[in-house]
């Protein structure tokens, strides 16, 4: 495998990790941006780097297998907010 390969599934095995943080902690975007950062900073890749964040998806959707199927709480979504179209004037308070 090259190294697109290995980078590719490592990338699809850390999400793994930043999903179960967000939804975890509520929603907390910070703790993910820090984990992105701490895992940024680790200057690794190949087939250990893979192999190591491949372990911890699966770990973490075989143990962890309730909250996966769990539905979404509701803290953690957010209401689509609607638009104005463009070029329309600013809404004035009545």
């Amino acid at each position: 495998m090259s190294i697109v390969v290995t980078s590719i599934l490592t990338t699809a095995a850390v999400t793994f990790w930043y999903t179960w943080i967000f939804n975890r902690t509520g929603g907390s975007v910070l703790l993910v941006i820090v984990a992105h950062s701490l895992e940024g900073s680790i200057q690794a890749e190949g087939w250990v780097y893979m192999g190591v964040w491949l372990a911890v998806a699966i770990g973490l959707v075989i143990f962890n297998w309730k909250a996966w199927r769990a539905p979404v709480a509701p803290e953690t979504t957010t209401l689509p907010q609607a638009m104005a179209p463009r070029g329309a004037a600013p809404a004035t308070p009545a």
